[in-house]
């Protein structure tokens, strides 16, 4: 892999922006710590004179240069001039500046090396106004007193990267996206250092540790101790007195270290030391300062380059530290663990509630090598977790579980391990609270939804005692909250996923169980919009909490709901970070129903290829598992065909999988498989069997299908124009396009001319917010061969704002002026026949209005972080 070797300039415009104000009053100095981009802002800050019609200059000082007076400065110098002779140098490098012919702006870099003569020819341009310096300096180090005149411009401290900044650097260096927890981990490793972030970069590129699949970058999470970024590092420590890397030896060995136990090992004064260096940190946890480094990279190298005795005597002395108090702290633990086998078990189960399943998986295998009687059953739970079933049960034990957590995961192996969905619910039929929710879920994927909700229900339902209670209602809210959106319960998926969420507390997983259910009742709802706003609350929180499971499978929510809101390049890039996400941390195998999803969302872009690779591949990743999830495959295997122009097989097969639905009790995906079928062209048909669900099911969305579908039938305008609205209400945009557009048509065969401007507007609004889709009733657009859109863009522009904001606001928000607000909208109600801005909503679809500055209530974790 090959990236650009000049990274481009992310996340500075504010220093820029300073930059540019500070060189009309005079110089400009910018400080930082090592890597942070000094030289690559003070290049830009040239290159932008430059091309002003500015002239410029670039002085590159060093060490060994500052040996010979004025080697970093000749090339600005006339030739034969000594060193010996400075005042006739400094005479003569005036004068050839004076012959320029316009300001000349010089780049110092890292100035605080410059030889005095040098230091003295710059200030000596400076001065006479002949020459503006821009110098950058290094924190921490000194700055001789021949080059403090220098550095009295205007001082911009050039800081670490705000993680979002870095992120973007992160894809933009390597030409596409980062799955978020990778690229979280990547930058929070670098700590906001874009030289940092750009060793790690080349080292695990060349190490294999970062790959791209499904289009997406992946990081193993193994940092390569490399050439680049061990050589980095290295020439920084080694400047470092002894008890400074002592200290530091310490930190990276045991990182966080409780600061106290830190001082018991190597004194108060070292650290004081380390922490002046600025590559250690000591900040509070609770009742207890703890001590870390500044740059977790430098713990990688450190830790690679330990000599083995010195390895040793730092596990002696924690070990002889680690006693002198309690074990408060959940680090402790998980120290202890590695120290103590008699923990071992106990560090691996915290590990596990931290979502650091590889060190789970190591710290279980410790303890089932010591011979703990428990360990093959957490061992099991933990390969189950991290996707390796088949490996969870040739662990799992042949004597009969003693507890329930081992009832469960003997259960869950059996299942989705051995695929043996019999043998996985008759190992759950007891009666403790936590073994029937978890038999709720396996009732549920096995497409039993109505037993399952009852299940979960007999768990949620009761109050439990605290010590069996909180998991137990978590796994039982969770599974009920989705059997009940599944079978068209939408107010019950809400309360049940309500009461998961408050017993869930600041859990990321289990308020993400809770949510999953929602979601996916708010889908199959007809309600994607919601749904996808959901999906992406969650998806933030799971990259936080660095999950790798959570994430994605929200990503694969948010994926699903783009597609259905006619959004399928939004929907691909999801689901595809979905299955990235997943690779190694699939439980419940998830991947192969996904895959389908993004075969439907590739047919819908018209990617015929490559829809049918993803249908293939899903098809191989089936297992007897998971029953629930048929329908929904087949449902895009309809849209595959479709795609490939057999529109009169994919009927058939969308009429199977609304069979399949129905097999399985889930009648809000019967509702989406007959009205696809109608899509389709089979809207006689469909129309029926939606009406007989619309009088059973509660929300209301069937009944908008079951329209929508008789208006088809039908030709109808009236009926569709009323379905087109109810759909764009609900944020179904891609099928209220699908029916705007057959409203047009049915407007046009009926000859009336009343309607159709309107109707051709509506249609053309709705099929812009669906870029790229292809369907039989969009075709190649909403206004292909049709009557053309009524409205300009602007026109449409400020007609889709004036319902919800008045002209000053719109003007503000667009950059017109009122009066031409005011004009456009006269033009807009004359070309649609309207009286004014009440009646625009009647024709064009309810839009968000986005606020002029976004305003954050609250710190959204993982936004910002």
């Amino acid at each position: 892999m090959e990236y650009a070797e000049t990274w481009p300039l992310i996340g500075r415009d504010d220093e820029l922006k300073a930059a540019a104000t500070a060189l009309t009053s005079g110089g400009l100095v910018l400080t930082g710590q090592p890597g942070v981009g000094r030289t690559r802002l003070a290049g830009e800050v040239l290159r932008r004179w430059v091309a002003t019609g500015g002239e410029h200059e670039w002085v590159t000082a060093t060490r060994t240069a500052a040996a010979e007076p004025l080697a970093a400065v000749s090339h600005l110098l006339p030739a034969g001039l000594r060193a010996g002779q400075l005042p006739a140098v400094l005479a003569a490098a005036a004068a050839r500046f004076a012959r320029r012919p316009g300001p000349v702006l010089v780049g110092v870099d890292d100035a605080h090396l410059l030889d005095d003569a040098s230091a003295t020819l710059l200030h000596h341009l400076a001065a006479r106004r002949l020459a503006t310096l821009v110098v950058t300096v290094r924190d921490g180090e000194p700055v001789p007193d021949a080059v403090r005149p220098l550095c009295t411009g205007t001082r911009i401290e050039t800081g670490p990267l705000p993680p979002p900044a870095a992120r973007r650097l992160l894809s933009a260096a390597l030409g596409g996206p980062v799955d978020p927890i990778s690229a979280r981990r990547l930058v929070r490793l670098a700590a906001g250092n874009p030289l940092l972030l750009r060793e790690l970069l080349t080292d695990t590129l060349e190490g294999g540790e970062l790959d791209r699949t499904e289009g997406c970058w992946h990081w193993t999470g193994r940092v390569p101790a490399g050439r680049r970024l061990t050589g980095t590092i290295t020439s920084r420590l080694r400047t470092l007195p002894a008890d400074v890397r002592a200290v530091l030896e310490l930190v990276a060995a045991a990182e966080p270290l409780i600061l106290a136990r830190a001082e018991q090992v190597t004194g108060p004064a070292a650290i004081e030391a380390a922490e002046r260096s600025g590559l250690a940190v000591a900040d509070r946890d609770g009742t207890r300062s703890r001590l870390r480094l500044a740059q977790p990279l430098a713990g990688v190298v450190l830790r690679a380059g330990l000599p083995a005795g010195r390895a040793t005597a730092i596990r002696r002395d924690l070990t002889g530290t680690h006693g002198s108090g309690p074990v408060r702290l959940h680090d402790d633990v998980l120290l202890a663990g590695v120290r103590h086998r008699g923990l071992l078990m106990a560090a691996a189960r915290r590990a596990v509630a931290r979502f650091d399943l590889a060190p789970a998986e190591r710290l279980a295998a410790a303890a089932r090598d010591a011979g703990h009687p428990a360990a093959d059953w957490l061992l099991a739970e933990i390969l189950l977790l991290r996707g390796r079933s088949a490996e969870a049960a040739a662990v799992l034990p042949t004597v009969p579980p003693r507890t329930p957590g081992q009832d469960v995961t003997g259960g869950l192996v059996r299942y989705w391990g051995l695929n043996r969905v019999v043998e996985a619910e008759r190992a759950l039929h007891g009666g403790h609270p936590l073994t029937r929710a978890t038999r709720s879920w396996l009732l549920l994927f096995d497409g039993h939804c109505h037993d399952a909700l009852t299940t979960a229900e007999s768990v949620a339902g009761p109050a439990l005692p605290p010590a069996a209670g909180r998991p137990a209602l978590l796994r039982a809210a969770a599974a009920g909250a989705l059997a009940a959106g599944l079978l068209g319960r939408r107010a019950r998926a809400g309360e049940l996923a309500a009461a998961g969420a408050a017993a869930a507390g600041d859990d990321p997983w289990g308020r993400a169980l809770a949510g999953f259910g929602l979601c996916a009742a708010r889908l199959v709802a007809g309600e994607p919009a919601a749904a996808g706003s959901l999906a992406e609350d969650g998806h933030r929180a799971a990259v936080f909490a660095e999950a790798p499971a959570l994430a994605g499978v929200w990503a694969g929510l948010r994926g699903m709901a783009a597609t259905a809101m006619g959004r399928p390049a939004t929907g691909r890039a999801a689901l595809r970070e979905a299955l990235v996400l997943l690779d190694g941390a699939d439980p419940a195998h998830l991947s192969w129903v996904l895959l389908a999803e993004l075969a439907g969302a590739c047919a819908l872009a018209g990617d015929t290829a490559e829809a049918a690779a993803c249908l293939a591949r899903s098809d191989e990743h089936r297992t007897a598992a998971n029953r629930i999830f048929v329908a929904w495959a087949e449902r895009n295997r309809a849209w595959v065909l479709a795609a490939g122009g057999s529109v009169p097989a994919a009927v058939r097969r969308v009429e199977h999988a609304a069979r399949l639905a129905r097999e399985t009790q889930q009648p809000g995906l019967e509702v989406l498989c007959h009205y696809d079928a109608a899509r389709l062209g089979a809207a006689h048909r469909a129309r029926h069997r939606l009406r007989e669900l619309a009088a059973r099911l509660p929300d209301g969305f069937a009944g908008v299908l079951a329209d929508a579908a008789g208006g088809l039938a039908d030709r109808d305008p009236a009926v569709l124009e009323r379905a087109t609205a109810a759909l764009a209400a609900r944020g179904h945009t891609l099928l209220a396009a699908e029916v705007a557009v057959a409203a047009l048509d049915a407007y046009r065969r009926a000859g009336r001319t009343d309607g159709t401007r309107r109707a051709a507007e509506r249609a053309a609004t709705l099929a812009g917010l669906c870029p790229g889709v292809r369907t039989p009733l969009l075709g190649g657009g909403a206004t292909r061969g049709r009557a053309p859109a009524a409205l300009t863009l602007r026109e449409r522009e400020v007609a889709l704002l004036a319902p919800a904001l008045p002209s000053r606001e719109i003007a503000a928000r667009l950059g017109l002026s009122v009066r031409t607000v005011d004009n456009v909208l006269g033009r807009v109600y004359q070309k649609l026949g309207i009286g004014g801005r009440a009646e625009l909503s009647t024709i064009l679809p309810a839009t968000p209005v986005p606020a002029r500055v976004p305003a954050l209530s609250g710190r959204t974790p993982g936004h910002d972080d």
